[in-house]
């Protein structure tokens, strides 16, 4: 449900959600940025590389995670959003 008030993790405020599956040649990586219980953002691409284990592959999508929520703060800060 879309709808202001109602996120458990408050008004405003970004999370995110990242997964990643282990397969040869290369791993699938999916990253959903929510707010407000809603989904704001959405990737979901092969790895550019080639992981050596799933725990690397969670890795990897972590930080394209991470990345990707700095960047919509960044986004929210240029229009005051976020505090």
């Amino acid at each position: 449900m879309y709808s202001k008030g109602l996120d458990k993790h408050g008004v405003n405020c970004l999370y995110c959600y990242a997964d990643s599956a282990h397969s040869v040649p290369r791993s699938q990586g999916c990253t959903i940025i929510m707010m407000n219980g809603a989904a704001v953002g959405l990737a979901s691409k092969k790895h550019t590389i080639t992981a050596a284990s799933t725990c690397h592959d969670e890795l990897i999508e972590f930080c394209i995670a991470c990345n990707k929520v700095a960047g919509m703060r960044n986004m929210m800060t240029e229009v005051g959003m976020h505090g």
